[in-house]
Order: C-alpha cells, then structure tokens, then sequence
C-alpha cells in the first residue's frame, strides 16, 4: 500500500478544504454550455470539482472554465486543465471528481474564492442540489 505522506510530499501547494457551487463551461456542451459543480477542496496549484450531470464528457487534458457566484461582489472566475478524473470518488457530492491544475489563473481569484468569509456557500449540497 502506497504512503499518503508521499502525495502530500509531492504537491507544490497544500491543499485545503472547500465547500462551494459554481458552473464549469465546456466546449461540448450545447445550449448554455455550463455543468454545476462542488468544489471539494482548493490551492493555490489547483481545485477539485465534482459533478453528477454529464462528467462523462470531460476529458483529461481539456480545459473548463470554471464561475463561483460570490455574496455581493463579482464571480470569480478561473480556468483549469484536467489533470485526473474519478467516478464515484465523492459519493453525496457528485458522482465525477476531477483534478485541474489552474490555468491562466490570478492568485488574488484563487485567494478569493477560497476566504470563507467572502465566498458564497451554499448549505445541501447533494444530488438534489444539481437539479434545476
């Protein structure tokens, strides 16, 4: 069994807990071109979203851009590169986990939307949360 020590080793950046619903535009998808997401967790490297809608559709290696609604104050807006995708690897959250390593990203966004004092949480995150 591999150490879990070594992942953490590896990473660049710590990574720290996150608990915040946002959209992920996608090229392949049609009409308003956005999927709902959780973020799980975040750093300054990059963020773990999950979905259940249509995460068979990103790949690894595609880039999303990614909108969190924000209390009183603009989105922050990010972009990422898939670096890994998992099924059923955050059950109650989404049925699809995927890794992005930030691109094009500013570190006062990142920063932004990870300060809980300012990010727009949002309580029941779950299946029901992704319907409409």
């Amino acid at each position: 069994m591999a150490d879990d020590r070594a992942s953490v080793e590896r990473r660049a950046h710590p990574r720290y807990p996150l608990l915040v619903v946002g959209e992920v535009r996608h090229t392949a998808l049609t009409g308003s071109g956005a999927i709902r997401v959780a973020a799980s967790n975040i750093s300054m490297g990059g963020i773990v979203i999950n979905t259940d809608p249509l995460g068979d559709i990103i790949g690894i290696g595609d880039i999303l851009k990614m909108v969190f609604p924000m209390l009183h104050q603009p989105p922050v807006e990010l972009q990422g590169r898939v670096a890994w995708k998992r099924k059923g690897a955050e059950p109650g959250i989404g049925e699809y986990s995927f890794g992005l390593f930030f691109f094009k990203a500013e570190e006062a966004e990142i920063k932004r939307l990870h300060d809980p004092a300012r990010s727009a949480f949002i309580s029941g995150l779950g299946p029901e949360s992704f319907k409409d």
